[in-house]
């Protein structure tokens, strides 16, 4: 099995030399890692561009607690719980959970079918009362 070496990454004179010989011994036609979908968080979009929504009403403590962290940027408890109720709470509106998280793909979806996934397939099973109540939970004083 012989390997052609590519030399894609620059390599300092001083790396001891089983490292400049890994670096380049990737075969040619596996030397480029390509990504089949970006997804970007729709922070600065409306509802409307939104692809994807990721429904997150089982992760909302966490991910309150998670914004929280951050108070050397003036983040706090109150603050993390409000924003999360308040952007993931519309965007899960829209989406049609209580809590999501929006994004838009780099590139249009490809596809063969029209997909659904486990989550759409399931929650088209509930009664209109129990959609309304899904899309209406509330987060706020749970943990």
């Amino acid at each position: 099995d012989r390997r052609e070496i590519v030399y894609d990454h620059h390599m300092p004179p001083s790396a001891p030399p089983r490292l400049r010989n890994r670096a380049g011994a990737a075969p040619r036609e596996h030397s480029t890692h390509r990504v089949g979908q970006t997804f970007y968080i729709g922070v600065e979009f409306g509802w409307t561009d939104i692809d994807v929504f990721v429904d997150i009403g089982d992760q909302v403590a966490n991910r309150i607690k998670a914004e929280a962290v951050y108070e050397s940027q003036g983040h706090t408890s109150e603050l993390a719980r409000k924003r999360i109720e308040a952007f993931c709470g519309y965007f899960g509106w829209f989406g049609g959970a209580g809590y999501a998280e929006p994004f838009i793909r780099a590139k249009a979806q490809q596809t063969t079918h029209l997909p659904l996934t486990d989550l759409e397939i399931s929650t088209s099973k509930l009664t209109e009362r129990e959609e309304i109540e899904r899309k209406g939970y509330f987060a706020s004083g749970r943990e």
